[in-house]
């Protein structure tokens, strides 16, 4: 257990999240690691057919976005091989995921996901919950009445597979081209307690959502959490 700074114990953990939970001002950030036991690849599994056809040991790299850039410039910008890697790893199917039935049935309301299934909201409509899909700037402008979780998918979605956000570009140039996703990310990171669960230390969306934690508020930061 970890938070941005360090290491936790169990019940420090637990002690202060459940009271954000309380409060609500809970938040989970779900990453790829939470759909693995449905079947669906790490981003290392991912990504290594792209650096096996640039003849690159994947293993040498520790931010793998740049391995999808390299690959992209390869291709000319033609991402029809990428997209096509995208559909054909991604599943939907449920197979008894216990880390995504326990988190759908907590009482926390925000969710955010770089991942591009769906998974998550499929867990959170089985558990009985009105779930509102914020899978695109336009999304952000639709509100579904009684709603009982949002579900942010600031990577893109599957369903919408040539706006995933995959390479480097797409990650240096996010804010640019998702403002009012960025703008909802922010506001969420001044106000919530997140909880980060499938995410490891060397997912590099990982390092990029701890970097615009870091950006939102450099000297007052809310204690979040991670979960690997």
């Amino acid at each position: 257990m970890a938070d941005i700074i360090g290491e936790i114990s169990k019940e420090d953990f637990v002690k202060s999240y459940a009271l954000s939970i309380q409060k609500k001002e809970a938040a989970i950030f779900v990453g790829a690691g939470t759909s693995i036991p449905s079947g669906n690849l790490s981003w290392t599994k991912l990504i290594k057919p792209l650096a096996d056809t640039l003849e690159i040991n994947i293993n040498s790299y520790n931010d793998l976005v740049d391995i999808t850039q390299y690959f992209l410039n390869d291709q000319a910008g033609n991402r029809s091989f990428i997209n096509d890697r995208i559909l054909d790893s991604m599943s939907d199917q449920q197979n008894n995921n216990q880390t995504l039935r326990a988190i759908s049935e907590l009482s926390v309301s925000t969710f955010w996901t770089t991942n591009y299934d769906h998974l998550l909201e499929n867990y959170l409509e089985k558990s009985g919950k009105k779930v509102d899909i914020k899978r695109n700037e336009a999304s952000l402008t639709n509100n579904i009445r009684g709603r009982d979780a949002t579900v942010f998918k600031m990577h893109g979605d599957k369903d919408d597979v040539n706006n995933t956000v995959i390479t480097r570009d797409d990650f240096m140039n996010y804010t640019e081209n998702h403002p009012n996703m960025s703008t909802a990310l922010r506001g969420d990171f001044i106000n919530k307690t997140f909880l980060f669960i499938g995410y490891s230390f060397n997912d590099p969306n990982l390092n990029y959502i701890l970097g615009k934690i870091k950006r939102t508020n450099a000297t007052n930061q809310r204690r979040h959490f991670c979960i690997g």
